[in-house]
């Protein structure tokens, strides 16, 4: 029940959703928004720190 839930939240059509019943598949759901803002803020601070090390030479 959890996976249609999860199916149509992620908007799959009704045939797509019952194959994945019958199938005893799960559906992973990934936060690309938190995914990306934790490599992007990894990358501001690479660049900070670079920026850092080139005022100190």
């Amino acid at each position: 029940m959890i996976n249609l839930l999860k199916g149509l939240k992620a908007g799959f059509d009704i045939e797509k959703l019952l194959n994945i019943l019958d199938n005893d598949w799960d559906i992973l759901e990934i936060d690309l928004k938190q995914v990306f803002e934790k490599k992007i803020n990894h990358i501001i601070r690479e660049r900070e720190e670079l920026l850092e090390k080139k005022e100190k030479c």
